[in-house]
């Protein structure tokens, strides 16, 4: 995300006050709707997209959960981080030396928290490695 873009910034201005409004849409039964409406889109556009790239990458979701269920647990963790933002809080960052199972360089501590979930929901694709191997890919 580029500030000094202008329509990045409009992008992120949209996407918070659209927060902004569907945190405080709970006596305005209209907006409530729109707001459920909007999310289960958004879940839904997103779950496809993260199944593509568990596909690029080799993985599937662990049994017992969905796509739609990690879709569900980012947008809440992103969500969380974009309230923050609005109350002026710095998103901390890290320099890691990839020591105790970390990965090493600069993280966002969303990016930590995405790279958790990855681990917690989704496995790699031994039947799909298989599929690979005989088809010499």
């Amino acid at each position: 995300l580029d500030m000094a873009d202008p329509t990045d910034l409009l992008d992120a201005q949209s996407f918070l006050i659209a927060l902004a409004l569907r945190t405080t849409a709970d006596t305005w039964p209209e907006l409530t709707e729109a707001s459920h409406e909007r999310h289960r889109e958004s879940v839904k556009a997103f779950s496809e997209l993260y199944q593509r790239l568990m596909d690029a990458y080799g993985m599937r979701m662990r049994r017992g959960v969905t796509i739609e269920d990690f879709s569900e647990a980012l947008a809440a963790i992103a969500e969380g981080f974009a309230i923050r933002a609005l109350q002026g809080l710095e998103h901390p960052r890290y320099d890691l030396d990839g020591d105790d199972g970390m990965p090493s360089g600069e993280w966002t501590l969303l990016g930590l928290a995405v790279r958790s979930l990855v681990a917690g929901f989704m496995v790699p694709d031994d039947d799909q490695d298989g599929q690979r191997a005989a088809s010499g890919t």
